[in-house]
């Protein structure tokens, strides 16, 4: 019986881990997100405040827990002002334009709600800072 104990606890099994990474508008503007991923185009958008896109990502087969994955994501409110995000790949660093402090492809600008509920939330600041 101890020996069951043992070789239970020397397995390499990983949990597994389910994450829901939500993008939130909680401005009155039109929120519209287009998501570029190697050449395809996603959009999204939503006319004022609400729930703009859901992702869930778990750690199956190893991968990593991450806020949504593109080349690059552009938001436009109200079909004039936008933010770009970017990540390039050669120099591994996520920017931004306008270069703003949340970046809505890194972890830490999510917040979290519960263990398993990640929402990243654009603000009238946002707004604000968007050209």
């Amino acid at each position: 019986m101890l020996l069951l104990l043992i070789l239970q606890g020397c397995t390499d099994r990983i949990d597994r881990i389910n994450r829901l990474y939500v993008l939130k508008n909680s401005t009155n503007h039109k929120v519209k997100m287009d998501l570029y991923n190697h050449g395809g185009l996603i959009s999204f958008s939503i006319a004022g405040p609400g729930v703009l896109y859901e992702t869930l990502t778990s750690n199956d087969a190893g991968s990593r827990l991450s806020a949504p994955h593109a080349d690059s994501i552009v938001i436009t409110f109200d079909d004039t002002k936008r933010q770009a995000y970017y990540y390039f790949k050669k120099e591994g660093q996520k920017k931004s334009k306008p270069v703003v402090d949340k970046h809505i492809m890194d972890d830490q600008s999510y917040v979290p709600e519960s263990n398993e509920r990640y929402v990243f939330t654009f603000t009238e600041e946002d707004y604000e800072k968007a050209q």
